[in-house]
């Protein structure tokens, strides 16, 4: 069933785990309960080993009952909790199994209490590479395997002022990363206007992180956000010309080309200076705030 639709029931038997698969083949025909059944018990188990299967649709799968111990990783079945996901390539695995899987994830921690319960990966208990995606980010682990947050969204900028309301990575999608990857582009770094945070994404994010001397790591956090709401000598796009408009509202002459040269850069000072504001040319927070009369944290 769905993600949507799906409700986990808390077994009664005692668990401190759950751990991650993958079922080790991409092809369409495989993508079910029954191939896993049929896997298995090939291998000389009684059924299934998994209890959840979730397709490369986001379906979330009930395999073997939830109340009895799984088959999945040897030694550590005692106490867990097993899921697979359809799959082997990792450019394969689908923003709706990442998806689903957060969702079950959160509503197992949830059912025992938040930090109870461990999330890990096959990988850790046996020389495997399963689940060969990074299923510590997917989860937001921590380095106990803990749950430690679920990723946030960040709200439309306007001239590129990004509005902080958690952060923005890997596997995030929708309008606002839309809205990111359309930053990108005006900032010199082309991206796909696709509204998946995917890997290409992620990349533009690191070489934009790079060209103002931050922390290359991908994630769009408050560090990140604050340098792509500042607008400066180089900077291009439709921010800087938002910039230009109101500069000339407030009657400093100049074109409204969205390019932020020497020109804009000269009359960015100057209102700076006449506003008692540190001019250095770059309008920043203060400076965008004085500019169009709003508060931080307001749309423009």
């Amino acid at each position: 069933m769905s993600a949507g639709s799906f409700s986990f029931k808390r077994p009664s038997r005692s668990v401190h785990s759950v751990f991650l698969h993958c079922s080790a083949s991409d092809n369409a025909a495989h993508d079910n309960v029954k191939t896993m059944q049929s896997w298995h018990v090939k291998r000389g188990f009684s059924e299934i080993g998994y209890h959840f299967f979730i397709s490369k649709n986001g379906d979330i799968h009930e395999g073997r009952s939830i109340e009895k111990v799984p088959a999945a990783q040897k030694g550590h079945n005692t106490g867990s909790i097993a899921i697979c996901l359809h799959g082997l390539d990792v450019a394969k695995f689908t923003e709706a199994q990442f998806s689903s899987l957060k969702s079950l994830c959160s509503q197992i921690e949830s059912s025992y209490g938040e930090k109870k319960i461990v999330f890990r990966g096959h990988c850790e208990v046996s020389a495997k590479t399963c689940p060969v995606f990074d299923y510590k980010k997917v989860l937001s682990l921590d380095e106990n395997g803990k749950i430690t947050k679920t990723s946030g969204t960040i709200s439309s900028y306007l001239s590129s002022q990004f509005i902080f309301n958690g952060i923005l990575e890997l596997f995030a999608k929708g309008q606002k990363v839309q809205e990111l990857q359309t930053f990108l582009n005006d900032a010199g770094f082309p991206t796909k206007k696709d509204g998946v945070f995917g890997q290409a994404t992620q990349q533009s994010v690191e070489a934009y992180q790079k060209s103002v001397g931050l922390k290359a790591d991908g994630i769009v956090g408050p560090k990140t956000l604050e340098a792509m709401g500042t607008l400066k000598k180089g900077c291009k796009g439709n921010a800087v010309k938002l910039l230009q408009k109101q500069l000339t509202v407030k009657g400093y002459k100049l074109l409204a080309d969205g390019k932020f040269g020497l020109g804009t850069e000269k009359q960015v000072k100057a209102f700076q200076l006449s506003n008692k504001l540190k001019n250095d040319g770059i309008a920043g927070k203060k400076t965008k705030e004085k500019l169009f009369g709003r508060s931080a944290g307001q749309l423009i």
